[in-house]
């Protein structure tokens, strides 16, 4: 009977996941993704040349693509425009048009777009639907399947940091194209399984196993900076485990294998090599000592850009009322917050080290690249890491107190305040996404559409879908951790009287 529940409540919330962010996939019109031109001329020549979809250019790196992979540019930095310019670029034709803008030179890790590219059909549109479809498929499939490959005391470590990051850029770029999208979930999954690997024995233990490898595989196939951050996470989920004896070594040889795997794969991104030489700029470069200054007062923003302050979603011009932000940062704040206490030196280290990442990355960047806040490093490039630091502030450490091993607890108070606030900031988040392309100058979008898709419900239905599918996801969250948490007081209780009891 536990079993059949649980397979219930596994595919209830794999479903209100996938609805959720399914609701996102269809918010925007195709091309709203940042770069989304490169994105999709990257994805049609994903297998090299083709005739018809990718064919060589005059000269390098160009390529010959279809004229409708050019479709984001019609509404890009024109906030009046909606998604309606689209439909003359999206008819299909046999014309053949020049770009540049594509992965010939190896900007981005190739296995993304090699993927995708067996999506292609002539119907762009289509296939924009059906990868962002398949990303928030993948993202449900695999943080549903690891919450229950873990064991209880871990589950909250990936269910909440997952929750309180992902409103509202994370739900947008899960549902794109974007290759964010898997960086996004690769980084979700892989450091809380690593760290359940390293606790767990028999076949828990190979399947967290075969889930973090397959998390690092997406990372490194999404963009080279993922490969960084999956070597941060997987020493940092070393750090809180580590014991000096042999069994740890020996637990901890597919761990290094990740890390060294990330090494080469960090190395190799020709975007990481671009990033680590300084990125080229136009603008005027001042004092190395005030440009690191104002860039270390400014970097909250890189942050809080996450959930929606100042930066905007889509090319960055889909601006988010500040409730949204306002009520994101209020419980990422506090989830963090909750968890300062001294828990031993493996907790300290590992949280600084993922936070000092949070720090130093964007800092080389912007200072070796000359450039203050706001040029060349954006809030998605750092939200994975992001989700990292939440899920270690979050996870129990081995020379912690004895009840703190059981991991992070949080009152049900606590968890359903969370939740409120999320469900808030996440339909508003997409009330005014769907807004920006459908019916911009209105609140109520049925009666006013300028652009939808053809087909599938409307754009009211749409977000009611999602907002509700949202909330029904995190009250089976929230409903979880508050049950493992009453579990993990119980057996706090028990081990200590018999700790007590045996003195």
């Amino acid at each position: 009977m536990n079993r059949a529940r649980s397979v219930l409540w596994g595919i209830a919330s794999a479903l209100g996941i996938f609805l959720a962010l399914g609701a996102w996939s269809l918010a925007s019109p195709v091309g709203s993704s940042p770069d989304d031109n490169f994105h999709l001329a990257s994805i049609w020549c994903g297998q090299g040349e083709r005739p018809g979809l990718c064919e060589k250019g005059d000269k390098e790196p160009w390529r010959l693509v279809p004229h409708e992979l050019s479709i984001g540019l019609c509404y890009v930095a024109q906030p009046t425009v909606t998604g309606k310019c689209t439909e003359e670029h999206l008819v299909v034709t046999d014309d053949m048009v020049p770009t540049k803008n594509v992965n010939s030179k190896g900007l981005y890790p190739p296995g993304y777009y090699w993927v995708y590219s067996h999506f292609v059909t002539p119907n762009v549109a289509v296939t924009t639907l059906a990868i962002r479809l398949t990303n928030a498929a993948l993202f449900a499939a695999l943080t549903v399947g690891t919450w229950f490959a873990l064991p209880r005391r871990l589950r909250p470590v990936l269910g909440w940091s997952v929750a309180v990051t992902a409103v509202p850029l994370g739900m947008f770029l899960i549902a794109s194209i974007n290759p964010s999208s898997w960086a996004i979930t690769s980084l979700a999954v892989l450091f809380p399984s690593v760290l359940g690997y390293m606790c767990t024995t028999g076949k828990r233990r190979i399947v967290l196993g075969a889930l973090a490898g397959s998390a690092a595989l997406m990372a490194f196939s999404s963009r080279g900076d993922a490969a960084t951050y999956a070597a941060v996470s997987v020493l940092a989920a070393l750090v809180l485990v580590f014991r000096a004896d042999r069994s740890f070594l020996k637990r901890a040889v597919l761990p290094a294998i990740i890390v060294v795997a990330a090494g080469v794969a960090t190395v190799s991104a020709g975007q990481v090599g671009s990033a680590l030489g300084g990125l080229s700029t136009t603008e005027p470069v001042g004092s190395r000592s005030m440009l690191i200054v104002q860039n270390l007062l400014n970097l909250p923003s890189l942050i809080a850009g996450a959930f929606g302050q100042t930066w905007g979603l889509g090319w960055l011009e889909t601006t988010m009322p500040p409730l949204v932000w306002a009520f994101v940062v209020f419980v990422v704040a506090g989830t963090v917050f909750a968890t300062l206490r001294w828990q031993g030196w493996r907790k300290a280290l590992a949280l600084a080290g993922v936070g000092g990442a949070l720090v130093v990355i964007p800092m080389y960047i912007l200072v070796s690249s000359g450039v203050l806040v706001g040029s060349q490093v954006q809030p998605r490039y750092l939200l994975p890491l992001l989700t990292v630091f939440v899920a270690v502030a979050l996870a129990p450490s081995e020379d912690a107190a004895l009840t703190a091993r059981l991991g992070q607890r949080m009152s049900a108070m606590q968890l359903v305040v969370g939740a409120v606030l999320l469900v808030a900031a996440n339909a508003v988040a997409l009330l005014f996404t769907m807004r920006r392309y459908v019916a911009p100058d209105y609140l109520y979008l049925d009666p006013h559409i300028d652009w939808w898709w053809q087909v599938g419900p409307s754009p009211m239905t749409a977000l009611a879908v999602g907002a509700l599918s949202f909330g029904a996801a995190l009250a089976m969250l929230v409903a979880s951790c508050a049950r493992i948490s009453a579990r993990a007081q119980e057996d706090g209780g028990q081990r200590r009287y018999e700790a007590s009891a045996s003195t």
